[in-house]
């Protein structure tokens, strides 16, 4: 119970503040988020992290963390709301890990106890609010310039596939875990957390570039 107990302390979320809205990349030739970027962002997106704590912002991999997603932790109001085309997809996601060989506990451990981690997502739109489907990438480790070494896995919703209709949304995140149960928790709830999307036409996108504000 002490070890659950300290790891339940030491459970860590990414939370580097990375940019909020899609935008047309250099040249033209990155003008939406596609199929591709965001399939990258579900299964590699800890390392584009990484890459751009290190200033790296070249990549495709980074360029789709800049502009192909959200993190379920941020709270966006509808004054910035993030920013998609309707031909955009894009990826809500939120990424758990803990430094294990810091803290001094077992790998299979920490792994037991963060695969209990359970995140929903509640998207809403005109048509009312549904829970998302939340897919979770495998459990690996990774080296973090900051953290040191990791145990992480990735928890993520992608849109756009059937394409979202122009429009404000926005999403509800929930985080549990059965270890935070309680009395006054008895749905074992770690963190809550909101955003905001707007959906803009094709042309309104084309007409954005064109005028220079396309983020």
């Amino acid at each position: 119970m002490e070890t659950k107990i300290k790891m339940a302390a030491t459970l860590l979320f990414v939370a580097a503040a990375l940019s909020q809205h899609t935008t047309a990349f250099a040249g033209g030739a990155f003008d939406h988020c596609l199929t591709g970027d965001v399939t990258s962002l579900s299964h590699a997106g800890i390392h584009g992290s990484f890459q751009l704590s290190l200033g790296k912002t070249n990549s495709i991999l980074a360029k789709s963390i800049l502009n192909c997603q959200a993190r379920l932790f941020d709270d966006n109001g509808p004054d910035i709301p993030h920013v998609w085309c309707e031909q955009d997809r894009f990826l809500l996601g939120i990424t758990v890990f803990n430094n294990y060989k810091l803290a001094g506990t077992p790998r299979i451990t920490v792994v037991g106890f963060l695969e209990q981690v359970i995140n929903q997502v509640f998207w809403s739109g005109s048509g009312g609010t549904a829970e998302a489907i939340v897919e979770r990438s495998a459990t690996k480790d990774a080296i973090s310039p900051s953290v040191g070494h990791l145990v992480a896995f990735s928890d993520y919703a992608i849109f756009g596939e059937p394409a979202l209709s122009p429009g404000d949304y926005s999403w509800n995140w929930v985080q549990k875990h059965p270890l935070a149960t309680a009395p006054g928790n008895p749905n074992g709830i770690l963190f809550t957390g909101s955003g905001e999307v707007q959906i803009v036409s094709h042309e309104e996108h084309l007409a954005r570039i064109a005028a220079g504000t396309w983020r």
